[in-house]
C-alpha cells in the first residue's frame, strides 16, 4: 500500500473574516496496489464489496447525467461565421444548393445571435 498526498481548496464562506478568500489544504491518503490489497482492506473493515460497486456505478450514472443536463446550457466557443460556414459546408454536403445553404445558415446563425 502506498501513501498518496492530494489537495482540495474551498473559498470561505459569507459571515467570516476572510469571507471569499480562497483556502487550499493538502490531505494524505493510502492506495492499494494489488487487488489482494484490495481484498484484505476490505474484509479487515467489513466493506461489502457489492455496496461499493454500486456506490460507484450510481455515482457514475449521476455525474454523467449531470453532465448531459448541463450540455445544452453550455456556450460554444465557436463564433457564429465559423457556425455558419460549417452549416453552409454540411448542407452543400447534403446535397442543397449554395444559396439555398447560406440562406439557412443566415436564419439559423440570426435565431441564436
Amino acid at each position: 500500500m502506498q501513501t498518496k498526498a492530494g489537495k482540495f481548496s474551498f473559498e470561505v464562506p459569507e459571515g467570516h473574516p476572510q469571507q471569499g478568500n480562497k483556502v487550499e489544504k493538502g490531505f494524505e491518503y493510502q492506495e492499494v496496489e494489488s487487488d489482494e490489497e484490495a481484498v484484505k482492506i476490505l474484509a479487515e473493515r467489513k466493506w461489502p464489496l457489492a455496496k461499493l460497486v454500486n456506490d460507484k456505478l450510481r455515482t457514475s450514472s449521476r455525474a454523467n447525467a449531470y453532465q448531459n443536463a448541463l450540455l445544452p446550457y453550455k456556450r460554444t466557443d465557436v463564433s457564429p461565421e465559423d457556425a455558419k460556414r460549417a452549416i453552409v459546408r454540411n448542407l452543400i454536403g447534403l446535397g442543397m444548393s449554395e444559396a439555398d445553404a447560406i440562406a439557412q445558415a443566415d436564419l439559423a446563425v440570426s435565431k441564436v445571435g
